[in-house]
């Protein structure tokens, strides 16, 4: 069964849903590190931009890559990503880079 918003339980509370919605997903999925030479289904890679008050204002996402890819090529797509999420940020007065610690 896959879980949409529309099934979420009216009440209740949120942390709650984001546990139904983790169970749901494969364990690949959401990996908390990519493996070079590990091949992933990826439908989108994105990032953040962050305000002068370090507030997410705005998500760079790229769509329609050709679905599987080595973590090689998953971490070159990524980290462009970042690079220019990075500039936008400093482009509009947010903080550097160096703030954040990645994981």
């Amino acid at each position: 069964m896959m879980w949409w918003p529309s099934s979420a339980p009216e009440a209740g509370p949120l942390a709650e849903v984001v546990d139904q919605l983790a169970r749901q997903l494969d364990e690949g999925a959401l990996p908390a590190r990519i493996q070079a030479g590990r091949r992933y289904l990826v439908s989108a890679v994105n990032a953040p931009v962050f305000d002068a008050r370090g507030d997410v204002v705005l998500i760079l996402a790229v769509l329609g890559l050709p679905g599987v890819l080595t973590g090689r090529e998953v971490n070159a797509v990524g980290h462009r990503v970042m690079k220019a999420t990075t500039a936008l940020t400093s482009a509009i007065g947010g903080p550097s880079a160096s703030w954040r610690s990645p994981r």
